[in-house]
């Protein structure tokens, strides 16, 4: 755990498992089925020459359009992995109370707390 969040302190990103990283993605594959399809259907067409549906003229641009959003999904997804810093000018006994209550209250655990840094997450 040490290694991890030295490196979480030097880049300000949280590091995920692969099972999170998985899940905090897993919109992004879902919105490339479609133009995983089409890509299939044209490979099909122009190299195998065994495409009898629709012209894929037709497909290529409400299929391909998905590409937009999946971008957009996985940058606003990377963002929200940065560290968030809060600066409040009380000393270190009334914050660590605050941060106690909030925890309570949001139903977050403490899973590593030290000067630079604060770790929470769901319970």
């Amino acid at each position: 755990m040490g290694s991890r969040i030295k490196k979480m302190k030097q880049t300000k990103i949280l590091l995920l498992t692969k099972r999170q990283t998985f899940w905090h993605f897993s919109i992004i594959p879902l919105l490339l089925i479609s133009p995983a399809f089409i890509s299939l259907e044209i490979f099909k067409s122009y190299v195998l020459h065994t495409h009898y549906g629709r012209p894929i003229e037709e497909m290529l641009i409400p299929c391909y359009s998905w590409i937009i959003p999946a971008l957009l999904f996985f940058f606003i997804q990377k963002r929200r992995l940065k560290f968030k810093e809060v600066h409040v000018s009380v000393d270190s006994v009334v914050f660590w109370e605050a941060i106690k209550k909030v925890a309570e209250e949001l139903e977050w655990e403490i899973s590593y707390k030290s000067t630079g840094l604060l770790l929470l997450h769901l319970v």
